[in-house]
């Protein structure tokens, strides 16, 4: 007994030893390596805030938009340095021989420093542009930001939506599949005809396709929304939350009920919407181009010193310097260089120079730049003046679409009680046998198409809703979705 106690022991023992072996050799579990086993390993549920925040950390666009303005923030930086000077040291040495003169063994060495003076406010026009780019680095992320956060409610109530959808028809199909056992019972004792169980069958045979066809169209968009929020294509997690099937808009509730009208919404588009305000900054930014192209013609100036020791050999015994002031023309078909200078070398000797250089015939593209930014202008403002008009009429309809369908949906709400209590009526027939089994089980359809109907008028409306916010650009759609999902429940 002691023998086969100790036994189980040593096992014990040696299992423990094995497996601190496999631990120590083992890889740390980190985030990372769970997102190659399995990026769902924490995920085992997902609600819409969840949902919103993971594709905004996660989304590739949006992290390359964020490098992108963190680069154009460092180019202004780098920018800056054009306006100081410019240091240049050097050393020189020329050896020649003379068969006639003593040989030269000349040695220099100089620092020089160059200064731009003035460059007709170019510099300064470049560095505006770039800050400019800058900004409107921040509306290419918002509407960014806006357009995925958009995708991901639109897909996510999509999915509850059809969530219920498929289990409004699992539940007709069930309650055919029940009357189907009926109706052969009673085929067998001669109370129906062969034509009506016939029509029955065809019946769960369309409410079969139709169940079908839902729950493809919600894998489709499952695995869209997984993607969106970097997960398991084949595995998205269960998803909190219900559509709330009594919803009729929520604009009432963030918006004061007087102020929602045509005006009031285009006058927020046209102050908030991002393509809009982005056509703005490009038509400011020409306009400023064309305005520093009147002034092409002044010349960039550039002041050089220049300080220095020579002589034949170490130590250099010669100082001297020299001062120049430079003057660079980019003129159409003739730039041109007009520099002057003046030095001193040693005690002995001083040194005046000027010179004048061009290049006819290039710089071409000047003679039309002016001309292009004109045209630029003009195309820039009538694109602006046809976005203004297009946004102006997108609201009107988007308020008239909206107010269509809230007097739909209550429409589709008095149709389901209608037809509601007609079923009631034919259920009692039918027990009194007054009416077919066939005709009977076209109503349980019908209503579950109508309650069908009211859930797709429901997410409708409420896209219509978050398309007009999106419209204005002047509201946060990340937390629309509370005005039409409930929290309490959740769909499998």
């Amino acid at each position: 007994m002691v023998r086969q106690g100790s036994g189980i022991i040593l096992l014990f023992a040696v299992y423990l030893w094995i497996q601190g072996s496999i631990s120590i050799g083992a890889r740390p579990l980190t985030v990372n390596s769970v997102r190659e086993t399995g990026r769902s390993f924490f995920v085992r549920s997902l609600n819409p805030e969840e949902a919103i925040e993971r594709a905004l950390r996660k989304n590739a666009d949006l992290r390359l938009l964020l490098f992108e303005r963190d680069l154009q923030q460092e180019k202004i930086k780098v920018a800056y340095r054009k306006f100081l000077p410019s240091l240049e040291a050097g050393y020189t040495q020329n050896d020649s021989v003379t068969y006639s003169a003593v040989d030269s063994h000349a040695k220099k060495i100089s620092l020089g420093i160059s200064q731009l003076l003035f460059d007709g406010g170019k510099l300064s026009r470049t560095l505006k542009n770039m800050k400019e780019e800058f900004e409107l680095s921040s509306f290419y992320l918002k509407r960014k930001r806006e357009e995925i956060i958009f995708s991901v409610i639109t897909l996510y109530m999509e999915i509850l939506k059809l969530t219920i959808q498929s289990k409004i028809e699992q539940d007709s199909l069930n309650l055919a599949l029940e009357q189907r056992m009926i109706a052969r019972e009673e085929r067998q004792l001669g109370l129906i005809t062969a034509i009506e169980l016939l029509e029955i069958e065809l019946a769960i045979k369309d409410l079969e396709l139709q169940s079908e066809k839902t729950l493809q169209e919600k894998s489709l968009l499952s695995q869209r929304l997984a993607w969106l929020v970097d997960l398991p294509l084949t595995d998205l997690p269960q998803l909190k939350g219900e559509i709330d099937r009594h919803y009729s808009g929520f604009l009432d509730k963030v918006i004061p009920p007087k102020e929602i009208t045509p005006d009031f919404f285009i006058h927020q588009a046209l102050k908030y919407n991002r393509d809009l305000l982005i056509k703005r900054y490009n038509l400011l930014a020409e306009k400023e181009n064309l305005k520093h192209l009147q002034f092409s013609w002044l010349p960039y100036i550039t002041a050089d010193l220049s300080i220095g020791i020579s002589g034949d050999e170490f130590p250099l015994s010669k100082p001297g310097f020299n001062i120049g002031i430079k003057f660079d023309f980019e003129l159409p078909l003739f730039p041109s260089t007009i520099k002057t200078s003046a030095g001193k070398s040693g005690d002995s000797e001083r040194s005046r120079g000027f010179s004048i250089s061009g290049e006819p015939g290039s710089n071409t593209e000047g003679v039309f730049t002016r001309k292009e930014a004109q045209i630029e202008v003009s195309k820039l403002v009538e694109e602006i003046q046809k976005m203004e008009k297009n946004i102006e009429f997108t609201v009107y309809e988007q308020l008239l679409k909206l107010k269509n369908k809230k007097t739909q949906l209550d429409l589709l709400r008095d149709k389901l009680r209608l037809i509601e209590e007609r079923e009631s009526v034919e259920a009692l027939r039918l027990k009194l046998g007054e009416i077919k089994r066939v005709d009977y089980l076209n109503t349980r359809m019908g209503v579950a198409r109508q309650r069908i109907e009211i859930l797709e008028a429901v997410a409708t409306l409420y896209t219509l809703e978050t398309t007009l916010l999106k419209t204005t650009g002047a509201y946060d759609l990340s937390h629309t979705w509370k005005y039409i999902i409930l929290s309490d429940g959740d769909y499998p």
